[in-house]
């Protein structure tokens, strides 16, 4: 599946209604009037310095050089994010494109670029940030990578990487640490999101279209305790998570769709890893030796809480696939064989299986080989879970489905306190079973496409004097509502509230009848809303 950079950059609403456009300190070096190159800009400053890009292509790769700069398109003091596009560093496949090293802090800021072609070799990539705390946002990184390198590659640092999307590398990310938010990774290759060491935090972040090698996966989690938070990972060829010699907690996750020679939801291996509150469903696996939803190998203790694992469409293969002495642990979750077999054994025993507060579709599939346990703990239902609709993927719970309230809120195993869910997490007077919870919106939305919010572009002119040119995109069709408010939020008057297709629309507005002051422009669509402030000045 390919899809155009416009359709899947994140432009969250933040880029168009609460950005604060950049303060320019110190020095600014604008290129290209002031100087012929990128690089030239940047060795004539010093720290607190901004350079100022204006669109176009550049053939060069640059380096900070240690010192604590900005640089980045006309978005830093526009605020229009289609600079992002029209500012291109091309690395002309020599090396990194962007290299900051140590000695940067947070005051270093990379901003609204298109990064592209990095070299093939060693660490290559198109932003190798090494030991620096500096700041990557409203980026496009694309062709990038290497045998070792990445789209981005943090090393050993507490990098903040957000609002940016990672298309056709090879590898998006490789992380030690840093933090990371609303990205997209679509299309690469090998990894999309290597951790290694550290403790990183994802959040908010799409996975589409990504392809991996057989013994790899979409997100990989090597030697780290990080958080990873509100992830869609679905429409990949290749497992979706691994977790190798692993403590990381993954959190209201979606894995959906993925499939591939030899693919799992997740894959965990010397892993303490947990996961809770999240849904692996209809992943596919081609090899009937595998498990469509989890492969537990090698010393393995995960706990896993309010689950829905439902299997994918791959006859003869089993649900979970355990190897060696391994011990997961469910709590709260909804087991659904879908027709597969529910357990396999490859080829050591030593395997047990802990169940509490779960509920499965029939009692078939419970087939324990000697040498290996199951435990079976209180509060195991075996029914329809009696979701809205499995045909169309919609895995809510109906009002009536024995589910609801079915879970538990604390539970101690094996003296420790292994759950332990406040109560403003769950509606009624019990968790419910599952990783939905009845009556609430899904703490993580899905569906077909990447996350894409509306965008309101800026007013031409403004501050104006009575009439001005009003410009939006919208990226799916629907309805549209675009109106004016004052300080207060009284809605002044509704330009549009009719259906649109997807497209830029510009609109005149004339406010001739209005006193002078500022207004607050709001576009809904989709179920989202962003607002800018317009002056009107008489």
């Amino acid at each position: 599946m390919r899809k155009s950079v416009s359709a899947v950059l994140i432009l969250a609403a933040t880029c168009s209604s609460t950005i604060a456009v950049s303060s320019i300190q110190a020095s600014t070096h604008f290129v290209p009037a002031e100087y012929d190159s990128i690089q030239t800009a940047i060795d004539s400053s010093v720290d607190g310095d901004t350079v100022l890009i204006s669109p176009g292509t550049y053939v060069e790769r640059i380096n900070f050089n240690g010192k604590n700069l900005v640089v980045g398109s006309l978005m830093l003091t526009t605020g229009d994010d289609r600079y992002i596009r029209q500012t291109v560093i091309d690395g002309d496949s020599a090396g990194s494109v962007v290299t900051i090293p140590p000695g940067s802090d947070n005051r270093t800021k990379l901003s609204g670029l298109t990064i592209q072609r990095s070299g093939v070799t060693g660490t290559a990539s198109g932003v190798f940030c090494d030991s620096s705390s500096a700041r990557l946002e409203y980026l496009i990184v694309r062709y990038c990578g290497s045998t070792s390198g990445a789209g981005i590659y943090v090393r050993n640092c507490d990098a903040n990487v957000r609002y940016s999307t990672l298309q056709d590398n090879t590898r998006g990310i490789y992380a030690n640490g840093g933090h990371y938010s609303w990205l997209n990774f679509i299309d690469n290759y090998k990894t999309a999101f290597y951790a290694s060491f550290g403790n990183p935090v994802v959040e908010d972040c799409y996975f589409e279209g990504n392809s991996v090698a057989r013994s790899s996966a979409v997100i990989e989690s090597r030697y780290t305790s990080g958080v990873f938070t509100r992830l869609v990972i679905q429409n990949n060829q290749g497992c979706g998570i691994k977790a190798r010699e692993d403590t990381s907690i993954f959190q209201d996750i979606v894995v959906l769709n993925n499939q591939g020679s030899e693919c799992w939801g997740a894959m965990m291996n010397n892993s303490t890893t947990r996961i809770n509150r999240a849904i692996f469903a209809h992943n596919s696996s081609g090899d009937n030796r595998v498990g469509s939803a989890f492969k537990f190998d090698s010393e393995s203790y995960p706990i896993l809480s309010n689950l829905t694992v439902i299997a994918g469409e791959n006859p003869g293969a089993a649900l979970i696939w355990v190897n060696g002495h391994v011990w997961p642990v469910f709590v709260n979750c909804i087991i659904d064989r879908n027709g597969s077999e529910l357990l396999a054994f490859w080829p050591s025993p030593g395997a047990s299986f802990t169940f509490a507060f779960c509920c499965f579709p029939d009692s078939e599939g419970f087939d324990i080989r000697e040498g290996d346990y199951l435990e079976w703990l209180e509060g195991n239902i075996i029914a329809d879970a009696d979701y809205v609709d499995r045909e169309i993927g919609d895995f809510r719970l109906r009002e009536d489905s024995p589910c609801i309230d079915a879970g538990v809120a604390q539970l101690d195993w094996r003296g420790l306190r292994i759950l332990d869910i406040p109560h403003e997490m769950y509606a009624g007077r019990r968790p419910d079973i599952g990783w939905h919870e009845f009556g609430w919106a899904n703490r993580v939305p899905f569906n077909n496409a990447p996350p894409i919010v509306p965008r309101l572009l800026a007013n031409y002119p403004n501050p104006f004097n009575a009439t001005t040119t009003l410009s939006f995109d919208i990226f799916t069709p629907g309805f549209v509502r675009l109106t004016v408010h004052d300080l207060s939020g009284a809605k002044i008057t509704s330009l549009i509230e009719e259906r649109l297709a997807g497209g830029n629309y510009r609109r005149e507005w004339n406010a001739g009848n209005l006193p002078s002051g500022t207004y607050l422009l709001n576009l809904e669509t989709a179920g989202q809303a962003v607002s800018r402030p317009i002056i009107l000045v008489k």
